[in-house]
């Protein structure tokens, strides 16, 4: 028995060193368990090293091991051998078989094959008074599972060649005479009782049991197990395998992805085995018609089985005949419809299973299960939309290479394709109301994976074009569908740009490309639902071609018969469909290259021009609104109070206070539905452009308007749309970016807004649009900006009654004179003023000691008789000759000679200056100050010549408008007022001083106590002003402190009013001021610093309480009076008094 090599004798010895001591200790007792126990695990890890060393035991060797083995079993009763001395039997005997399989005793297999059955089984051990026998512990279990599952496997091609002198043929050769014997009338009904054991087993929690489990009965099922007994065991391993696969043993969740591979890999073997297409043709259960000679068999039998031969079968099999069949489809059916919840499976070794597994059946079981073959081929649409790419790509050649003519019943899988295609349509109106997410979800998912096979499988694109054809029935299950496909506006709308808003304010909104809002389903609430139903309509008009544009066009005909939830369910499915036909997305214009066919360009044409009818239709949305609304149009008044609604969440608690409460309607409100009737228009006119690219300029003259009137909508959900919609057609186009676009089509934008504002169709937004077409073309307006003058004062002539109207002119009047000012290169600065005389450094203070002596003495009357004077105002002496003398020299003579001519930029807003001053009486406040803000912008841009003749005319009303009731205007009007100033100080100086400083001056005072009641006004000790840079007393204040810096320059000043600025001023030195005010009054008191610093000095040193005169100096009344301790005025008096 010895090796006859050294490496074999070392192996020898080292496992005779066990095998002696076993075999003394081989009858087991209290006492010998232990030292028994101890000697088969030094066995199993020295037979272990020796398996992973690759040492090749000799067949001797494996015999003298066994030979102790075989005295434990035979000296012991299995009953009574623990479960450590026998799971550790086990596991020497598997070890054992990893060699010995090649050389043992047919006997010797058969014996350990029973054995290993037994022990798993639990039928080694002795059953107890009630019949019940002992169970083996797991572990146990499975280590006899490892000994079945090394006697029983096949051995591979590798294992063949590290053994010495094997071949695969001896491998072949070898199995082949172990399967035959387990085949045996003998082993079969073992193998039998096995498998039921292993069926159990395989459902256990533990995961080592649980592998090995499934690994034994695909080994069965495959290579022991007879195609005759197979039907016997078909329907416990099936709905075992079921239950492995989902998951439902021991009530956990998922299955690991192993375990699903091997139990669908064990469900295929057997259903294909038991049921398969060429198994059930050969026994008679299924009649092949191929022939007319088969036809004519068929006839003969009037449909009968044809009779099998009795070949005297075993009891345990089952025979297949047609009956069994029917019933046998049907269960199978019942069992494999259970499987749905695996497309959710997150490991992909999972999914990948279930495609085989589906494709397998599909393969091979195609006429035996005809009922099931929708339902498999459902799974493999399904996963060939997976996240993942393998399981997407191995299910998208599987379904290929069943539907190519290679495949022999690819005709069927055809036209179960179609089907099932056209039922999903059909179902999903049906589905929608439900709210069930994930059933519509996956219904979309297979008709776009349907549709993704078109481009390799033309009977697909043929299908799906019949169906969206004139013959595919669109007008039912059209209509059903947009019945259920409803949208709604988004109740919290997030944009990160206000269109409307920016360009009314004149932001610009030149940049990157902005996206296309999202629309929200009203029966969808997933996000992922959502996108899958985009993707199926897109799929459908790319599998259909030009065969969809019948869809197209119903859809778009239907979207012009209203505005209600009906027609903007069809411009979306119009527009989806449009989108998968073309190749094209909203999303990016990265695929706006692609070629179309004539026919698309052709109906493109026709939508965008009905699309851009849609904002022509005249109609009286607050009747439409109302009789939508009104729920006695749609029910009958006995079922006004019982509301149809979808309630989520929990049931509602209802009081007797909720008891008379009326319920609203369930239907969408109309307005909503009008916003999404454009949102969904804009974009559907967005993928015409993207159709057409260079050939939509033609349409722009009708569809530009349409896109800058929903830009100005107060809805921002409209506008935002708008704003995505013409960057996209400006990417279609070719543009650089919007302003070129609307530049190079000026004339047709131009022409639609003057559309809009003719008597026959009047529209009050169309002055709002106007506004944005100037914003967005910006500085390059400023050539045709002389037509869109003519517009507004055209319009202005004939509506000017109407108060929205003219408001709108006169914005884009004011945003015109914008437009130029920032263009203009050739604006004058402010007046310089330092010419004027002023006195002496010197004789400040003489001047400013003789007015304060006196400033309270009364004044003295003149009794100098200066002749006749006249009795009423020199202006109405035109006809005595001196009217036309006062007028000329009341106004400052300008050298016109020398004047350079005005610009066009000045000559155009010189007409829009002179044009627009008889608006400032009109009753509108906002259209006052709006004028006035155009006035104010056009100061630095007019030459004096241009600007004093019309300023003249309108001072009175300027003036006027200081006293307005409006805050607003009285701001607008202030802040002219300082234009004028700092750009012609010399023709304002006197008229401030006369007519404005006085008003200025009460003005202070009413603002002064205003600000103490108002609740924006700064708190603490001696406070001044608002918290606010924006409030109205704030914005006047800065206009004041403005107007009287610029007036105060280069001019010597009264010393009364001198004293009466610096006064009323200083309150602003406050160091609670606001920093805007505290920086301009700086500015008026260093101005004045330069021409009476005295003064200035005097009043700041008072005004901090500081003795000026001295306690010696008699001369002057004291000063006292001009300290105010709650204003902290040193930082700024220090900072004025340091440039003295």
């Amino acid at each position: 028995m010895g090796p006859s090599s050294s490496g074999s004798l070392d192996t020898f010895k080292a496992l005779k060193t066990i095998c002696v001591p076993l075999l003394a200790n081989s009858r087991l007792s209290p006492e010998t368990i232990p030292r028994a126990s101890s000697l088969l695990s030094q066995l199993s890890s020295l037979l272990d090293d020796i398996l992973e060393s690759e040492t090749t035991i000799s067949p001797s060797t494996i015999e003298y091991v066994f030979f102790p083995l075989s005295h434990i079993l035979q000296r012991n009763s299995t009953s009574a051998i623990p479960d450590v001395i026998m799971e550790k039997l086990m596991s020497v005997l598997a070890a054992l078989f990893e060699q010995w399989w090649w050389s043992c005793q047919i006997e010797i297999w058969e014996q350990v094959l029973m054995l290993s059955a037994a022990i798993f089984s639990g039928i080694d051990t002795s059953p107890d008074p009630k019949g019940k026998r002992k169970d083996r512990d797991d572990e146990t279990k499975r280590a006899a599972a490892q000994c079945l599952w090394a006697v029983l496997r096949r051995r591979e091609r590798h294992q063949a060649t590290t053994s010495s002198n094997r071949t695969v043929s001896d491998a072949e050769e070898r199995f082949s005479t172990f399967q035959s014997r387990g085949r045996a009338s003998k082993l079969l009904p073992i193998l039998g009782q096995t498998l039921t054991s292993l069926l159990e087993t395989s459902q256990s929690s533990n995961r080592r049991l649980q592998d090995v489990s499934l690994h034994i009965i695909y080994l069965l099922v495959t290579d022991y197990l007879t195609e005759e007994f197979i039907p016997s065991i078909l329907p416990g391993t099936v709905s075992a395998m079921a239950k492995v696969a989902l998951g439902q043993q021991a009530g956990k969740g998922w299955s690991r992805g192993d375990a699903v591979d091997e139990a669908l890999a064990i469900l295929q073997a057997t259903i294909v085995a038991a049921v398969g297409d060429e198994i059930c043709e050969a026994e008679g259960a299924l009649r092949s018609v191929t022939r007319l000679e088969d036809l004519g068999q068929v006839l003969e039998s009037n449909g009968q089985p044809r009779p099998v031969a009795s070949t005297g079968a075993s009891p345990f099999f089952t025979p297949r005949t047609s009956v069994w069949l029917a019933a046998t489809a049907s269960q199978l059916h019942m069992v494999i419809n259970t499987l749905p919840p695996l497309l959710s499976h997150p490991n992909p070794v999972a999914l990948l299973s279930l495609s085989r597994f589906s494709f397998d059946l599909l393969s091979k079981t195609s006429r035996t299960l005809p009922d099931t073959l929708p339902l498999l081929l459902s799974f493999l649409l399904s996963l060939s939309t997976n996240q993942s790419p393998e399981v997407a790509a191995s299910s998208h050649a599987h379904l290929l290479t069943l539907l190519l003519p290679p495949s022999t019943a690819h005709f069927t899988h055809l036209q179960i394709l179609s089907q099932l295609t056209r039922n999903n349509l059909i179902s999903l109106p049906r589905l929608l109301p439900s709210q069930s997410d994930a059933k519509v979800e996956h219904l979309a998912r297979q008709v776009f994976a349907a549709c993704q096979l078109s481009g390799s499988v033309h009977a697909v694109s043929e299908g799906v074009g019949m169906l969206l054809g004139p013959t595919g029935g669109i007008e039912k299950w059209g209509w059903s569908l947009l019945s259920v496909v409803e949208f709604m506006v988004p109740q919290l709308f997030v944009s990160t740009v206000q269109p409307a808003q920016a360009l009314l304010e004149g932001e610009s909104l030149e940049g990157p490309t902005y996206n296309f809002p999202e629309v929200n389903m009203k029966h969808v609430s997933s996000q992922s639902t959502r996108e899958a139903l985009d993707d199926m309509f897109r799929a459908l008009g790319a599998a259909a071609g030009t065969d969809c544009l019948f869809a197209v066009e119903w859809f778009v005909g239907v979207a012009k018969q209203g505005k209600t939830s009906r027609e903007v369910g069809a411009l979306w499915c119009a527009g989806r469909i449009l989108e998968g036909v073309c190749g094209i997305s909203m999303e990016s214009t990265d695929m706006l290259g692609r070629t179309v066919p004539k026919g698309v360009e052709k109906v493109s044409r026709w939508i965008a021009k009905l699309i851009a009818e849609f904002w022509d239709e005249d109609e009286d949305e607050d009747e439409d609104a109302a009789a939508y609304n009104n729920p006695s149009l749609h029910m009958s008044e006995s079922d006004a109070h019982l509301p149809l609604e979808y309630v989520k969440g929990l049931n509602p608690l209802v009081t007797r206070f909720d008891l008379n409460s009326s319920h609203k309607p369930t239907e969408p409100p109309l307005q909503s539905q009008r916003i999404l009737h454009k949102v969904l228009s804009l974009q559907l006119l967005s993928i015409t452009a993207g159709i057409l690219r260079s050939r939509f300029m033609r349409l722009l003259l009708r569809t530009l308007y349409p896109v800058l009137h929903s830009l100005v909508s107060q809805s921002s959900y409209v506008s935002s749309t708008a704003l995505a919609a013409l960057h996209y057609i400006t990417s279609a186009t070719g543009y650089a970016s919007p302003s070129n676009l609307l530049l190079a089509n000026f004339d047709y934008a131009l022409d639609g807004v003057a559309r809009r504002l003719d008597r026959r169709q009047l529209d009050p937004e169309a002055a709002k649009v106007l506004v944005v077409l100037v914003r967005l073309v910006g500085k390059d307006i400023v050539s045709r900006a002389g037509d869109v003058v003519e517009a507004c004062f055209d319009r202005l002539d004939e509506f000017h009654g109407y108060v929205s109207l003219v408001e709108g002119l006169i914005e884009v009047l004011a945003e015109v004179v914008k437009v130029v000012e920032a263009d203009n290169e050739a604006s004058t600065g402010p007046a310089d003023n330092d010419h004027l005389n002023s006195k002496a450094p010197e004789d400040h203070v003489e001047s400013f000691l003789e007015w304060y002596q006196h400033r309270n003495d009364p004044i003295a009357q003149d009794t100098e008789d200066y002749g006749p004077a006249p009795r009423e105002d020199w202006g109405n002496l035109v006809g005595k000759g001196k009217g036309k003398e006062v007028d000329e020299a009341t106004v400052p003579a300008t050298d016109v000679v020398n004047e350079p001519p005005p610009t066009p930029t000045q000559a155009l807003t010189q007409q829009i200056v002179s044009r627009s001053i008889y608006f400032l009486t009109h009753p509108s406040p906002l259209i006052r100050a709006r004028i006035l803000s155009l006035l104010d912008t056009a100061c630095p841009i007019l030459s004096e010549s241009a600007l004093l003749p019309s300023i003249h005319a309108a001072w009175p009303y300027v003036l006027n408008r200081l006293g307005d009731s409006e805050p607003y205007v009285v701001s607008a009007a202030a802040s002219l007022i300082a234009s004028l100033a700092e750009n012609v100080g010399e023709f304002m100086t006197t008229r401030v001083w006369n007519d404005v400083w006085p008003r200025f001056r009460a003005m202070l005072s009413k603002l002064e106590e205003a600000d103490a009641h108002s609740a924006l006004a700064r708190r603490g000790l001696g406070a001044v002003g608002t918290q606010s840079a924006y409030s109205h007393s704030h914005r006047l204040y800065v206009s004041i402190l403005r107007t009287m810096r610029a007036v105060v320059k280069g001019v010597q000043v009264r010393s009364d009013v001198l004293w009466e600025l610096l006064i009323a001023l200083r309150r602003f030195l406050h160091s609670g001021a606001h920093q805007e005010l505290q920086h301009c009054v700086r500015e008026v008191y260093v101005t004045l610093m330069k021409e009476n610093g005295d003064v200035v000095w005097l009043i700041l040193s008072a005004t901090m309480g500081k003795d000026v005169f001295g306690v010696a100096d008699t001369t002057l009344h004291s000063v006292v009076f001009l300290r105010e301790q709650k204003w902290n005025i040193e930082a700024n008096a220090r900072i004025i008094l340091g440039k003295m």
